[in-house]
């Protein structure tokens, strides 16, 4: 699993605990298990970042 810190254009904040996050061309898709557990619409998005990943990505 992978914690992803997502903030907004309004400054509020929303943390997703899941296994992989990807972007289909219109939306951040999440899975845990390769099933969907969320959508994040770009809209409205300022940052994603992937927490504690190490310089060599591990």
């Amino acid at each position: 699993m992978s914690q992803y810190l997502i903030t907004y254009d309004d400054g509020t904040e929303q943390t997703l605990d899941v296994e992989r996050l990807d972007y289909d061309g219109e939306q951040y898709v999440a899975y845990i298990r390769n099933e969907v557990v969320a959508y994040v619409r770009p809209l409205d998005v300022r940052s994603i970042v992937r927490q504690g990943v190490a310089a060599d990505g591990r």
